[in-house]
């Protein structure tokens, strides 16, 4: 193979290198500002591991680039005077305009990705909670049998722990009810504990809910809605689902957080 042939191959190496290294630092940061979640779990890995490939490929392309580009310049030093100087090729901007372009559309993309991968863990979580109240309509009318005392806690911290270990899309499981707290209406979250003591102070078992979430609580409890609220942010999936028992109603909280996809996870 000649050398100019080599040259000209190892300069379009080490261009598309360059330019897979510029797409994959761009879809890096955004992924980690927005925390976004795009790719399966195994598949992360492998796009984080990819840049080592980018950067060796990159590296290798160079140093041959930079060996026959010495060789060729140490065969032609004698004939500079007898070679002409050819005409400067003028490229058009289609293909800068092109790549510039190509940034919007990977954004949009990552965005759209993300927004797939919530609300399909939203469809799963909401698939599983509803074949689990239906499945087991007596545990759930033991939980609407809400009162602030040590044995119902303990029961509904069992409750809630088998629950929990019944289905994987519920890696954490807890009750929402509303009640008085210095005489003032009130969310508690009551959830699994090792030991449960028979106190009557609720304070410890506040909920602080943001705004968003107490909003729905409220239609929830005094307005006597049934919808559920999904949230999904930075990997981190919430699911408050109302579930009524006769004249007495409940929120079952389920959360999970998908620690792929973040930088050290």
């Amino acid at each position: 193979m000649k050398t100019d042939r080599i040259i000209k191959i190892t300069n379009r190496i080490a261009m598309l290198a360059i330019v897979l290294l510029v797409y994959w630092i761009f879809i890096f940061v955004t992924i980690q500002v927005f925390g976004l979640k795009v790719f399966r779990e195994n598949i992360t890995e492998s796009f984080y591991f990819s840049i080592m490939g980018i950067l060796a490929l990159l590296a290798s392309s160079v140093v041959v680039n930079i060996m026959f580009n010495l060789t060729k310049i140490s065969d032609t030093l004698g004939e500079q005077t007898r070679r002409k100087k050819e005409a400067p090729v003028k490229q058009g901007k289609l293909p800068l305009v092109l790549f510039l372009s190509s940034f919007p559309v990977i954004f949009g993309l990552l965005f759209l990705g993300d927004m797939a991968t919530s609300k399909k863990k939203e469809l799963n979580i909401l698939k599983s909670a509803d074949y689990l109240v239906e499945k087991h309509a007596d545990l759930m009318k033991s939980l609407a049998n809400y009162s602030f005392t040590a044995e119902y806690r303990k029961e509904a911290g069992e409750i809630l722990r088998y629950l929990k270990m019944q289905n994987k899309n519920f890696p954490s499981v807890s009750l929402i009810v509303t009640d008085t707290v210095r005489s003032k209406p009130a969310y508690l979250r009551l959830y699994y504990r090792s030991s449960y003591k028979d106190t009557t102070d609720r304070v410890h078992c506040l909920y602080a809910c943001s705004d968003e979430e107490r909003a729905h609580l409220d239609k929830v409890f005094q307005e006597n809605s049934s919808k559920h609220l999904f949230s999904a942010h930075d990997g981190f999936y919430e699911l408050f689902y109302p579930v009524e028992v006769g004249a007495k109603k409940f929120v079952l909280y389920f959360s999970d957080r998908q620690r792929y996809g973040k930088s050290g996870s």
